[in-house]
């Protein structure tokens, strides 16, 4: 399974893989989720005043672990849902994004 984990640059290494987009203070794109840094790209985040990263993480992880993790994402969700509860769209809606996520599980 893979996880998503914010680092500091100073933790990252050479062949670590890119969670998410790295951004500048103005928003624009500097590296793409999935690439893999290399000490040039290191070096050039650096110099530019990157100080976080998102990187990602294969981890392997046991049926009770993976159990915890789907229950709490599943309470996270229902707290941000919790003032929806009539709204049948916004019900819908969380579905959708309980079914996608919980996917990762699978």
């Amino acid at each position: 399974m893979n996880i998503k984990k914010q680092i500091s640059l100073d933790q990252a290494s050479v062949d670590m893989t890119l969670g998410d987009d790295v951004r500048d203070t103005y928003g624009h794109c500097l590296l793409s989720a999935g690439e893999v840094l290399t000490r040039t790209l290191l070096d050039s985040l650096q110099k530019r005043g990157i100080t976080n990263i998102i990187i990602v993480l294969e981890q392997e992880l046991s049926s009770e672990e993976i159990t915890a993790y789907r229950e709490t994402y599943v309470e996270k969700l229902e707290h941000r849902f919790r003032q929806q509860q009539l709204d049948m769209n916004m019900q819908s809606l969380k579905n959708i994004i309980l079914d996608y996520r919980l996917d990762v599980f699978e």
